[in-house]
């Protein structure tokens, strides 16, 4: 049977300063997929050129090495193109090349229309479909596939998802280098021995900016109580000091909440998890914060209700503040996202975002631009109404602080220099400085991190309003003047 080695793209990244916000998790997909693999006796290896920090010349050192036949790759419409190259060295060695994730899923038969690279499409849930495939199963009979047939491709009916999650080992965690995997700063301000796990897959709500439900659809499918918890033990024979619960839906139960902070607790780590402002209690903190519960990431998106309902977030600006205050009263560390450039937004719009983000103080905030994932609703409506101004390969990886859509009254210039003043307004107000310099002054290691984190602040705002590009431009056109010079003068000599 066929070996496979599977793949998760590099980031190519020319914007200094999004690392230190950036986490580097492991790619729990790819581990999924090797587990399901291995069970049913097939070899299979993992490549994360993304937390090796892998050049393409990297990966293609990796590929030429490999023994195996089969290249397979995850991509998310942010790395599609990564993705594309990388397909492109497996062909040239002679590999067969398969590609899953929210993009093709989202667009199933694009990648295969679009690009020779690319043999094979998995959409949907991958873990069956790749085992049926290199199983050797009859291409026309298996479910979530997307393969060509003489010059015609052809796109198989979507499978249905896996209602039985126990029937999926737990993630092959030993294919990884575990200790490239760090949290960001605004997760664990110091780094220790870190993991990331699932307790379920899937989300019931309906933004319409998130790709979640490409994949996973709607609704919520959780895994049994008993593997979260041999899972959570396996972590610890390995070392594990801080975890993070990165489900979509983490805290949509409260009785099988209660059930896995009880084991966390005896463990004694550091752990956070996202939630839904309208998915917690008070008790429910009270809990997350008695089994160590360290921070919680909140997805407000906006300080407008307008913008709330056009995004279809289903959460009213009270139960954000309400929410955020239940959980700072419970000793919770606050990490709050935010989306600048959303459909229907406008200056005053974002005021508002701007004014309830320093309302909330979280300990965190971050600003991004609303990326219009193929799959989405708001990817739909940007179609409709012309808003789009970018194809796939042009507004992922390293361009993805550009704007993808361009807004009546509001345009993409504009709207870079806003999540660059949202970021000032918050950062550099004098509380933060306060925080920030008493921060610095209790060790070394604070002082470090803090002015790492400045350094990297900075550079990020010169990127987001193109001041290094330009400064790049003025020094270019000063060498092609020296050499202009430089010629005048050898003419003047010489005559």
């Amino acid at each position: 049977m066929p070996k496979i080695l599977l793949i998760n793209p590099p980031c190519i990244e020319l914007c200094p300063g999004a690392r230190v916000f950036t986490s580097k998790h492991p790619p729990l997909g790819l581990a999924y997929l090797a587990s399901f693999l291995e069970k049913n006796n097939i070899e299979v290896g993992i490549y994360d050129s993304f937390a090796e920090d892998a050049s393409m010349k990297d990966a293609e050192k990796k590929i030429i090495a490999t023994d195996a036949e089969i290249i397979g790759l995850t991509s998310v419409t942010a790395t599609i193109r990564e993705a594309i190259q990388i397909a492109t060295i497996a062909k040239k060695h002679n590999k067969k090349t398969i590609i899953g994730g929210a993009h093709v899923t989202a667009l199933p038969g694009w990648a295969l229309n679009k690009y020779y690279c690319f043999d094979y499409e998995v959409i949907g849930e991958g873990e069956i479909t790749l085992y049926e495939l290199i199983n050797e199963k009859k291409l026309e009979e298996i479910d979530g596939l997307v393969y060509r047939k003489g010059n015609e491709v052809v796109v198989n009916k979507r499978r249905n998802l896996i209602e039985d999650l126990s029937v999926i080992p737990f993630p092959r965690r030993s294919l990884l280098k575990n200790y490239l995997y760090k949290p960001s700063l605004k997760e664990f301000p110091r780094s220790k021995i870190f993991f990331t796990m699932i307790t379920s897959r899937g989300c019931p709500f309906q933004c319409i900016f998130c790709a979640s439900k490409t994949i996973w659809g709607l609704g919520v499918r959780t895994r049994p109580l008993a593997d979260v918890i041999a899972e959570i033990e396996e972590l610890k024979r390995m070392g594990m000091e801080q975890l993070f619960i990165v489900d979509d839906m983490f805290t949509v139960n409260a009785d099988r909440v209660e059930q896995i902070c009880k084991k966390i607790k005896s463990f004694d780590i550091q752990w956070g998890c996202k939630a839904r402002v309208d998915c917690v209690t008070p008790e429910m903190l009270k809990l997350l914060r008695y089994s160590n519960c360290a921070f919680i990431e909140y997805g407000i998106e906006s300080g407008s209700q307008k913008i709330l309902d056009i995004m279809k977030k289903g959460i009213t600006l009270e139960q954000i503040k309400e929410t955020l205050k239940l959980t700072k009263e419970a000793g919770i560390r606050t990490n709050c996202s935010f989306i600048i450039g959303n459909i229907g937004e406008t200056e005053a719009t974002f005021k508002e975002t701007i004014r309830l983000a320093k309302e909330l103080n979280p300990r965190h905030a971050q600003f991004g631009i609303l990326a219009p994932y193929p799959g989405t609703e708001a990817y739909e409506i940007a179609k409709k109404e012309g808003y789009l101004i970018k194809g796939f390969e042009d507004y992922t990886n390293p361009k993805y602080s550009d704007p993808a859509i361009s807004l009546p009254g509001i345009s993409p210039k504009r709207i870079k220099k806003l999540v660059v003043r949202a970021y000032i307004s918050f950062y550099l107000s004098p509380q933060r400085i306060f925080r920030f310099i008493n921060d610095s002054l209790t060790s070394f290691y604070e002082l470090k991190r803090n002015s790492r984190s400045l350094f990297e602040l900075m550079m990020f705002y010169a990127r987001m309003l193109d001041i290094v590009q330009n400064c790049k431009k003025i020094l270019a056109k000063h060498k092609e003047l020296k050499k202009i010079v430089f010629k005048a003068q050898k003419i003047y000599v010489t005559h």
